[in-house]
């Protein structure tokens, strides 16, 4: 028997957690997570288990309201959206694309490399398809891991997102890299013949172990020779090719998933919409009684009140129909005197709706981007500019979420293409195939494993806007990027500094051409030395007269500088 002690404990601990969220594993979270985003959680399989520890939910709760899909699509489309940069250079839309890449590698031959070595990446893996796969499933579940897979076969590298509840084991470094990480999962495989072969049934637990040093294949529990190369095959590669995207930077390893923080008031909602529907559906099925008194008794017959004169409906096609169906179009009267009424079941849903509206309130308040669509088909005479900020918290989330995925979307880049240069060079993909498709290829030879070193694989992902311009807003912004003319004004409007120098040394050069053409420019040499041939040219008196007019003393100019100058400008047209 438990002590006073003991009893005293168990009584804190019961009233500290009352109404406290039921305690799930990592894997039932992530089910609990897609459940919501699947439109499948009914009252949640993974919660009923311990519907003790919640009893504020409505029992026969269904999803009825579903903030998440709308909350997740925001992020889907606009991390990275738009079409997939080959070079340095503009858009024909004029943006940077999808994924801008910045080199930084200190060599003009080698930032070219780079770029189309990460273009022909972008063309293997059909990336214009999947880009948005990792920041959905982060979105949705928290957190996800993508793995860089060497296919030999295909001679290339490509990269598979993972399931997170399968990742039991991660490490990652103060910056978010991947020092080792551990798959676990169950493998079922049918048997039979399957695609012209003989398979037998089998049902065993898988695990891959990655670090920098070996990666490790294990069937349950025992080491497992799982590709043919051993167990335990070392990593030539010095790193773990992995990346590991969090939707939210929260404490620990894991991740923040975008309608997380918002599950507990989307539960009480749809509890009480599923609730209210159902007592509603109530005053349907209830029985009218009545007040005071009928003219004769109602007799029934076959389970249907017969009207007090004896006689039934006519007989019609619809009385010949299934009884339910029959049911469901008949209304059976009951005669009455003066002092008798009908009365039932009143519902006000009033009180309800006041609650729904409340709760939806909070909701929208704790996830604003589940209205982003709603909110943009409002703006109908708002620019590009004008729509972020209108929506600053919403655009700044997003802003936020690109932070967190674009240095993993750097480090994938920067992992295949080394991974893809090396397996070059020691020859490890089909010549044929190398051989075929030159072009492919060629970029990735200037890299390898000690590229990283040499910072050959450095480069940037920068800021780009979340509402995309319009092309008439584009031209709008270069007309008045035109009209500044100092250095200082263009690094005040957020112009790139590198875009900076360009501009001025094109503004230079245009205004040097101009001066040339207007005979303005620098004097020859022969032209202001005061000495020349009684023979020389109204260009050279001029370029005398603007000798003295611009170079000499305004005390020795005499009367007649100023035309001298005006001379020279004649002159040299």
């Amino acid at each position: 028997m438990a002590g006073l002690g003991e009893r005293t404990v168990a009584a804190y601990r019961a009233f500290r957690d009352a109404g406290a969220e039921p305690v799930i594993t990592m894997e039932q979270r992530y089910a609990l997570l897609w459940s919501w985003y699947a439109g499948t959680w009914l009252n949640a399989p993974e919660t009923q288990a311990v519907r003790r520890d919640l009893p504020r939910v409505y029992k026969n709760a269904r999803l009825l309201w579903n903030l998440s899909r709308a909350t997740v699509r925001l992020y889907t489309q606009t991390v990275y959206q738009g079409d997939l940069p080959v070079d340095d250079q503009p858009l024909p839309d004029g943006s940077r694309g999808a994924i801008p890449i910045l080199p930084r590698t200190g060599s003009a031959a080698t930032d070219k490399a780079l770029l189309l070595a990460c273009a022909e990446l972008w063309q293997m893996w059909n990336w214009r398809q999947f880009m948005s796969v990792r920041p959905k499933m982060a979105a949705i579940l928290g957190d996800c891991l993508t793995e860089i897979v060497d296919d030999l076969d295909g001679a290339r590298v490509v990269p598979r997102t993972v399931w997170p509840g399968y990742v039991v084991d991660l490490d990652l470094d103060a910056v978010g890299n991947v020092k080792r990480y551990a798959l676990e999962y169950v493998i079922s495989t049918p048997g039979g013949r399957r695609f012209g072969a003989h398979e037998d049934a089998a049902t065993f637990l898988y695990r891959k172990e990655v670090d920098g040093k070996m990666f490790r294949y294990y069937r349950d529990g025992e080491p497992w020779d799982a590709w043919g190369e051993g167990a335990e095959v070392p990593n030539i590669y010095g790193f773990v090719p992995a990346v590991w995207d969090r939707h939210e930077v929260v404490w620990g390893d894991r991740g923040l998933g975008a309608f997380e923080t918002a599950i507990q008031t989307a539960r009480e909602m749809n509890g009480l919409v599923s609730h209210a529907i159902d007592y509603q559906r109530k005053q349907f099925a209830a029985p009218v009684g009545v007040i005071g008194r009928r003219e004769a008794p109602a007799r029934r017959q076959n389970g249907m009140i017969v009207l007090p004169d004896g006689t039934e409906s006519p007989p019609t096609q619809l009385s010949k129909a299934p009884p339910r169906d029959a049911e469901s179009q008949l209304l059976n009267m009951v005669n009455m005197d003066s002092g008798g009424q009908f009365v039932t079941v009143d519902f006000d849903i009033g009180k309800t709706l006041d609650l729904l509206k409340w709760t939806e309130a909070a909701l929208v308040a704790e996830n604003p981007e589940a209205r982003f669509g709603q909110e943009i088909l409002k703006m109908t005479q708002v620019t590009g500019p004008g729509v972020e900020r209108a929506l600053g918290p919403i655009i700044n989330g997003v802003k936020q979420v690109r932070d967190n995925h674009d240095p993993q979307t750097t480090k994938l880049l920067q992992m295949s293409v080394a991974i893809m240069g090396e397996r070059l060079r020691r020859g490890h993909f089909d010549a044929d195939k190398v051989a075929a498709r030159p072009s492919r290829y060629e970029p990735f030879r200037t890299f390898g494993l000690e590229s990283y070193g040499k910072g050959q694989l450095d480069f940037g992902i920068p800021d780009r806007p979340v509402i995309p311009e319009t092309p008439e807003e584009r031209v709008a912004r270069l007309l008045q990027t035109e009209q500044l003319q100092t250095e200082w004004a263009m690094l005040q409007a957020g112009m790139p500094p590198d875009v900076v120098k360009k501009l001025m040394a094109e503004k230079e050069q245009a205004a040097q051409r101009m001066a040339d053409a207007l005979g303005a420019g620098p004097a020859r040499e022969d032209e202001g030395d005061g000495e020349n041939d009684e023979g020389e040219t109204d260009r050279g008196a001029g370029g005398r007269g603007r000798g003295a007019g611009l170079n000499g003393d305004a005390a020795t100019q005499g009367p007649n500088a100023r035309t001298g100058a005006a001379g020279g400008g004649a002159g040299g047209t």
